[in-house]
């Protein structure tokens, strides 16, 4: 599924937000693990609250990021260049240490989860909530490029 996700993002404009609209992706969620091909290893309620948790906690954070990039970078993100030899990335790194944090468990909170969800790739339907759920998937994926922490690697 991961490799059916990163080729579809490829494909999308560089335009980027990391803000969403919550219950938009929680019923696109929703409505993608309802879909004929899709088949959750565990309880589909529990995957449905694992996912609204993590889409409740990217939300509490996503005007921050938001401003980052208005502030930082440009319409169309934080580049590389953007993040070396910063210095007001720099400050912003170190003033949200929390957001930072979030950011990562995030990421790690969502690739956990998809582990728990098997699709068979030739049945799924490129538009509509997979789509949309992929769309979700990046925006955590993009902040977590953008924003970890690297300066310990």
């Amino acid at each position: 599924m991961f490799d059916r996700i990163r080729e579809m993002v490829g494909t999308e404009d560089n335009t980027k937000s990391y803000e969403i609209n919550p219950q938009e992706v929680i019923s696109a969620f929703e409505r993608f693990l309802e879909r004929e091909g899709v088949a959750v290893n565990q309880e589909k309620s529990d995957v449905m609250d694992e996912f609204v948790e993590i889409v409740n906690r990217y939300d509490n954070i996503g005007s921050e990021l938001q401003q980052a990039q208005e502030n930082i970078g440009d319409e169309n993100g934080i580049s590389l260049l953007d993040q070396m030899d910063n210095d007001q990335f720099d400050r912003w790194q170190k003033n949200h240490e929390h957001t930072i944090e979030e950011v990562e468990s995030l990421n790690e909170d969502i690739i956990e989860l998809l582990n728990k969800i098997d699709v068979d790739e030739s049945r799924l339907d490129e538009s509509g909530p997979f789509s949309e759920v992929t769309e979700f998937i990046q925006r955590v994926s993009d902040a977590h490029l953008v924003f970890s922490d690297t300066s310990n690697t």
